[in-house]
């Protein structure tokens, strides 16, 4: 038995899934990845996969390929209740690119998670806080 609900999200996956004809079965393209899970076109269509992996990697700031982080445990960056973040400092400690990372973590508060730029969440809010609180230049307004 199907409820309002269940009929109402068939209704919006059917205008979203793809506007192609029924009987269309060409490759997807880029576009096709903003309609659907991306999970399973990618195992339907593994060079369209690629070329989206592709696409993301070409979007991201070269400075990240030398990140000393590159390659670790991701759940190195997102410490938990109770565990320690200094192993993630540490790393960042030793970066080339912190303060690239860091640049980018300050400038954008979607970003207030986990360890980036050799700073905690928390610390990254206080900083953007503290640099609001003092104005252009640093200076405490009057």
């Amino acid at each position: 038995m199907s409820t309002e609900r269940d009929q109402t999200q068939q209704r919006g996956n059917e205008s979203t899934l793809s506007t192609r004809a029924p009987h269309d079965h060409r490759r997807p393209d880029v576009e096709d990845w903003q309609r659907g899970d991306p999970a399973e076109i990618a195992t339907a269509d593994a060079d369209a996969s690629m070329q989206f992996l592709q696409r993301i990697a070409a979007s991201q700031p070269a400075w990240k390929i030398d990140a000393a982080c590159v390659g670790t445990d991701l759940e190195l960056w997102f410490p938990i209740t109770g565990q320690r973040a200094q192993p993630a400092l540490d790393i960042c400690g030793r970066c080339a690119v912190r303060a690239d990372c860091l640049t980018e973590a300050l400038a954008d508060p979607a970003l207030d998670y986990g360890i980036r730029g050799g700073m905690t969440a928390t610390a990254r809010k206080q900083r953007r806080k503290t640099s609001e609180a003092q104005g252009p230049g640093g200076t405490q307004p009057t």
